[in-house]
């Protein structure tokens, strides 16, 4: 959600850990609560779900048309499910007799087990309340739609709310898909899991699978190390397959998705290493951590392993993710939140933590901008030794999540002192300041540094704070400063955006068509 100049509106409050704050305006504290939250996920400073739903209520009143263009933008451009779900259960129960709320419904449900999950977020939500119209028939377009094969690859079994269920509350037009679906007659899908789970995880169940094509591209990167440990034919495709930079494009994954892949690769690694291999001496070691922590960067020699090789082409598709991207002109200042709150995880079934999101965001930064400068702060800002043209995983390596309090203000003295001149600063950040300028004078945020800044080089200097934690407040406010939110890299893409004054990640939501 970026705007070119922060609104009028923007007054102080107090952020989640008591220090003086901007107060985002509705639209924006919407944005930020649904683009960086899984639903009912304990975060550092505490849940924002009932945050969420309460705002949520209130702009349906008045700005319902962009609570929906925003549900189904989260859901088909940044791949944020039970948010959107949230959401649209809650605008279908507000708002009533309109059909954007319908085709809002129809838009968000991308596979089959949308249409379930968003029956079971809205008795959830309202036990007891009778079904809306605009859900219920939004539901049974999406239903009409759906082949027999996804009613049955998405039952549901095991869920409280079914498949069955669903066709039975939309009452789908699909008639005799419905029957044979109640009277459990449509036959179990053939899939790739239903042939892995019949033949067991060999290299002949894989092979077979390989060859015949029946693997997507989201399965063969989940089941990464499922496929190295079986090794089998064909694997060398799977990697490139990986690393192609239309199949990244087409794939819609979060770049820290890769990451994920990553390091579960590189644990591989690490303990057969560990396995085989006494260690002695500093050089060993540090031998040992430079092949099982850094992506190639270099060609890529045959005799690699296909452990290598599936680290190699992870890192490809990670610099692949970010390579269409806007350049940023100039010199950027980067700076990366390493403080305590962000080591909080994204969510209780996940291992990544909100520092490594940010460490991705920063690294595809460095990316895409002509000259970069990087910071890392918590209690002190300390400068982040990057290299021209290191892969992003590279780059993110030399990130460590130092832990302790939030003091933003730690960047701005820093590139004071070492006379660092830049045309715009990024901060990704969970906002939470609690030290530094805002505590000693309990009055004023780090707008205030801003604009010294700015004064101490004498030119335009832009803004660009990037949450990553949903709390609602910021620390910016004011000409040429931009709010985003978000964990995918697409929010990059708004930042040279914003500065040519083309748009920005609200004139986005706003552009949503809904079919």
């Amino acid at each position: 959600m970026t705007t070119f100049n922060m609104k009028a509106e923007s007054t102080l409050t107090r952020n989640r850990s008591g220090h003086v704050a901007y107060r985002l305006d509705p639209r924006d504290r919407l944005m930020s609560y649904v683009l960086t939250s899984f639903v009912n996920e304990p975060k550092y400073y505490g849940d924002n779900t009932p945050e969420l739903v309460t705002l949520a209520k209130e702009l349906a009143a008045t700005d319902g048309l962009f609570v929906a263009q925003l549900a189904v933008y989260a859901r088909t451009v940044l791949n944020m499910r039970s948010s959107s779900h949230l959401l649209l259960a809650t605008l279908a129960h507000e708002v009533k007799g309109e059909q954007y709320v319908r085709r809002a419904v129809r838009s968000a449900v991308v596979r089959g087990d949308d249409v379930t999950e968003m029956l079971a977020a809205f008795f959830a939500l309202f036990p007891g309340d009778p079904l809306p119209n605009s859900l219920r028939r939004g539901l049974r377009d999406a239903l009409d739609r759906m082949s027999d094969y996804e009613l049955a690859k998405y039952r549901m079994s095991d869920r409280p709310v079914k498949m069955a269920d669903a066709v039975k509350l939309c009452h789908t037009r699909r008639r005799e898909a419905t029957r044979a679906l109640l009277a459990g007659e449509l036959g179990k899908p053939t899939s790739w899991e239903t042939e892995l789970s019949a033949h067991g995880n060999t290299t002949e169940t894989w092979e077979m699978l390989l060859a015949e094509g029946k693997v997507p591209y989201m399965a063969l990167l989940r089941n990464l190390r499922n496929l190295l440990e079986t090794n089998p034919a064909g694997l060398d495709a799977v990697l490139e397959r990986l690393a192609d930079p239309r199949m990244v494009a087409a794939s819609r994954q979060l770049p820290f998705r890769f990451w994920s892949a990553y390091r579960a690769v590189e644990a591989m690694q690490v303990a057969t290493t560990f396995s085989g291999t006494r260690i002695r001496g500093l050089e060993q070691m540090y031998a040992l951590f430079s092949r099982t922590h850094m992506p190639f960067m270099g060609s890529r020699p045959e005799s690699m392993d296909p452990v290598d090789k599936a680290m190699d082409a992870l890192s490809r598709a990670l610099d692949a993710s970010v390579a269409n991207y806007p350049k940023l002109p100039g010199r950027t200042l980067v700076a990366v939140d390493v403080s305590g709150s962000m080591s909080c995880r994204l969510s209780s079934m996940s291992t990544v933590r909100y520092v490594d999101v940010a460490a991705l965001l920063a690294a595809c930064l460095v990316h895409l901008s002509d000259d970069c400068v990087v910071y890392a702060f918590a209690r002190d800002a300390e400068r982040v030794p990057v290299t021209a043209g290191a892969s992003v995983l590279a780059t993110m390596g030399q990130f460590k999540a130092n832990g302790g309090c939030t003091n933003m203000e730690a960047v701005f003295v820093e590139a004071t002192l070492h006379r660092v001149d830049v045309d715009r600063m990024v901060f990704l950040s969970d906002n939470e300041v609690n030290r530094g300028y805002s505590q000693r004078s309990g009055r004023q945020c780090l707008q205030r540094n801003l604009e010294a800044y700015r004064r101490g080089v004498g030119h335009r200097v832009w803004l660009h704070a990037v949450d990553l934690a949903g709390y609602g407040t910021t620390q910016f406010d004011g000409v040429d400063t931009t709010f985003s939110a978000g964990w995918s890299e697409k929010v990059l893409s708004f930042l040279a955006m914003a500065e040519e004054g083309t748009g920005g990640l609200e004139a986005a939501v706003e552009a949503v068509e809904l079919q």
